[in-house]
């Protein structure tokens, strides 16, 4: 209610000053930008990217290409294009934001490391770990001369740094940080918050990789009790740690107990709405426990339910619907329905490729393999 006043209050102000000043003054520009920052606070996206754009342009017109304001824009432009899920305009925005606050500051500015840290996020989402580990160890640096050891913001750093570590498999470096990480938090927020939960998550799964089942079982409950208590039973922090539990239930092969935690996870996200790709993961997850459990029936149940949520949202020719339709492939080979295996494969197969993926590449290999196994049984069953 806050947030939807103070915008009514800026709509306000941005309509005088436009009739008083025009449209091209840097005023204009200050409200444009705090408007920016509200819609993305609030999830306001089209109107987020609305306002910082016209904010950029008008400062352009004012300034240089060097202007600290600039940079200031480009990061919140930046935001807006992250939470759109506009990954590479959003690296260039940040990257655009942090050259210019390097060259003001030379690395040493609480600014630089806010940005290199959202660089280091979207290096992450796109899958380029090198470079998102460089962008964190760079922004931790900076973070450390800047503010005192036990800092937030540190301890952010240190679980960007600890996450990287996870997927890259260093297990114990990130068992470290992530400690250290945990230790900080809680010295600033205490026990119960939802920052102090992500950490257990995540301890959870390193433990889990490490094939310590106790102990990942232990975090990841103490994690859901923690964000229970601060953010309600049906947030979607508390569906993707019950996805964490089923995780390592199904590690232990405990199948029974897999599904309960999946569809728990989907209870929540069907009852608050979420997006539906999270639904469509969720399915996804469960037609692999149940096809591991031998209820292949169940698993061609959720495997489609996925596949019709993954075409509906993120088109026909995605990797997630090519990798759907692979499982559901599997599903129908395990059955001996290889016909109906070799559709699903080929359509894979072709989905991949027009994705922009070659022979070499393991997804396309796995599948290709697959067809080629099944046509040589098919063929040798006809020559029988």
């Amino acid at each position: 209610k806050q947030y939807s006043k103070a915008l009514r209050a800026y709509e306000q102000a941005l309509d005088i000053r436009r009739i008083k000043l025009g449209n091209d003054h840097l005023e204009v520009a200050s409200v444009l930008h705090s408007m920016a920052v509200i819609c993305n606070r609030t999830g306001t996206l089209k109107k987020a990217m609305e306002c910082s754009s016209e904010c950029l342009r008008v400062r352009r017109l004012h300034h240089g290409p060097e202007h600290c304001d600039i940079a200031e824009s480009l990061h919140s432009k930046g935001l807006a294009h992250e939470a759109m899920s506009e990954w590479k305009l959003a690296l260039g925005c940040f990257q655009e934001a942090g050259q210019i606050w390097t060259r003001h500051f030379a690395n040493d500015s609480s600014l630089v490391a806010n940005a290199l840290n959202k660089e280091g996020e979207i290096h992450e989402v796109l899958g380029s770990l090198g470079e998102a580990l460089e962008c964190f160890v760079e922004a931790l640096r900076v973070r450390r001369q800047q503010l005192p050891d036990d800092n937030e913001f540190v301890g952010e750093t240190l679980f960007n740094i600890a996450s990287i570590q996870y997927k890259r498999k260093e297990y114990d470096t990130a068992m470290m940080n992530l400690e250290e990480a945990l230790r900080i938090f809680i010295l600033n927020y205490g026990h119960e918050h939802k920052d102090v939960a992500k950490v257990f998550n995540r301890i959870g799964q390193t433990r889990g990789a490490q094939e310590h089942f106790s102990e990942a079982l232990k975090n990841h409950n103490e994690a859901v009790t923690i964000l229970k208590t601060v953010l309600g039973p049906n947030d979607i922090s508390v569906a993707s740690t019950f996805d964490n539990i089923g995780a390592v239930y199904q590690a232990k092969q405990q199948y029974t107990h897999a599904i309960q935690c999946l569809q728990e996870s989907l209870r929540i996200k069907k009852t608050i709405k979420i997006n539906s790709t999270e639904v469509g993961d969720t399915y996804f997850s469960l037609g692999v426990v149940n096809c591991e459990a031998g209820e292949l029936e169940e698993a061609l149940n959720s495997y489609d339910a996925a596949l019709n949520i993954r075409r509906q949202k993120l088109g026909r020719n995605s990797v997630a619907v090519a990798q759907t339709l692979h499982n559901i492939g599997s599903v129908f080979a395990l059955k001996k329905n290889y016909d109906e295996a070799l559709t699903r494969w080929k359509c894979a197969v072709a989905i991949y490729k027009e994705t922009g993926l070659d022979e070499s590449d393991m997804l396309v290999a796995c599948t290709s393999g697959n067809i080629n196994v099944a046509e040589a049984i098919l063929l040798e069953s006809e020559i029988l």
